[in-house]
């Protein structure tokens, strides 16, 4: 299972996810982590987890699978780049 578009309106119900937001949770858990699936509990937490992080300023990945690395995805989450 992945996270989809549809799944991310749903949120939106009881989540602020902006497009940035929506964007980064997409690349993360929108394709499945071959040889391995997500649950849909699984989706559904690593996304509140990563929502949460993001509106309170914090890097939304850091703990979940991998740091953001590039560039534009630090100046996207507005984070100083050295």
């Amino acid at each position: 299972m992945i996270l989809t578009p549809k799944m991310i309106r749903e949120m939106r119900r009881y989540s602020r996810i902006d497009e940035c937001l929506e964007q980064i949770l997409l690349k993360q858990l929108g394709t499945d982590p071959y040889p391995h699936m997500y649950t849909e509990q699984d989706i559904y937490e690593q996304s509140r987890k990563m929502i949460q992080r993001y509106n309170a300023g914090k890097n939304p990945v850091e703990d979940n699978f991998q740091a953001v690395n590039t560039r534009n995805e630090q100046e996207a989450l507005g984070e100083e780049i050295p």
